[in-house]
């Protein structure tokens, strides 16, 4: 969470290191969804936040696509 992630290592995790805020990991959200990974774009081209309609509205799109291919 939080622009890093728990890496396993023989005896003790260790913590990946936190992007820059230039960097495009430093841009997206990701979401796991029954195994699917998912990249989510959360500023825009200038490097603003997006409105949390439009995070959420993604999120949705994400939650539909999961559950279609479930379906199939």
């Amino acid at each position: 969470m939080f622009n890093i992630a728990r890496l396993p290592r023989a005896g003790c995790d260790v913590f990946s290191s936190v992007p820059s805020a230039n960097s495009p990991a430093a841009r997206t959200v990701i979401c796991t969804i029954r195994d699917w990974f998912y990249a989510i774009d959360v500023v825009d081209k200038e490097q603003r936040p997006l409105p949390p309609g439009d995070i959420e509205t993604k999120i949705v799109h994400v939650v539909a696509d999961a559950g279609s291919r479930l379906r199939a």
